[in-house]
């Protein structure tokens, strides 16, 4: 992760990633991610800000970013401060516990971002 990007069309902040072999693109921070940190995409680490399928992704992991179907990119949980958590994986499916407090049944080859979105204390700023 090279830089954090303060954006005005979102709520939450955006971290800029460069890839080895391309050019860098922008995904939504976790809380606590630090310039430098290394971001992975696939393999088999779940560490902060890597995007892996969920049935990679440990029960208890808080993410963010879901896809509802492989490949069309992350539509849920990209609010600031939000996150959702994996209870259980059955033959159905990866069920995920929304910020709705509904359960959802994914696809085990949907993708998720380890973490929780940053600026989750943005509604408390003071107005002056």
């Amino acid at each position: 992760m090279t830089d954090i990007i303060h954006c005005a069309g979102h709520s939450a902040p955006l971290m800029r990633v460069a890839y080895p072999g391309s050019e860098a693109n922008l995904a939504l921070a976790p809380e606590g991610i630090r310039i430098g940190d290394a971001v992975h995409i696939g393999g088999e680490q779940a560490t902060l800000g890597s995007i892996l399928p969920l049935a990679q992704i440990p029960e208890g992991t808080l993410i963010h970013n879901i896809e509802l179907c492989p490949g069309d990119g992350g539509q849920l949980v990209r609010a600031s401060g939000s996150f959702a958590k994996i209870i259980a994986k059955d033959e159905q499916g990866i069920r995920v516990k929304l910020p709705s407090r509904k359960e959802k049944v994914l696809l085990p080859d949907c993708r998720a971002a380890i973490g929780v979105l940053a600026g989750g204390g943005r509604p408390e700023k003071p107005f002056i």
